[in-house]
């Protein structure tokens, strides 16, 4: 599930959920419905960029090869 692996990495960055969705310049509360919508490209290359982890990682808990 995406969403557990960014509360996993904010939590690693020393972030709140609430911060990052500021970050990204989405809604309170987006996040957490993030697996239940497919959120665009641009919105998980902010997420991943803010969160300093692969595009491939966020969606799948795996690094690239």
């Amino acid at each position: 599930m995406i969403y557990e692996r960014i509360k996993l990495l904010c939590k690693q960055n020393g972030i709140s959920v609430n911060k990052l969705e500021e970050m990204i310049g989405v809604a309170s509360g987006y996040l957490c419905k993030i697996d239940k919508h497919k959120p665009s490209h641009e919105k998980i290359q902010k997420i991943a960029e803010c969160l300093n982890v692969s595009i491939e990682y966020l969606l799948t808990g795996e690094e690239p090869t």
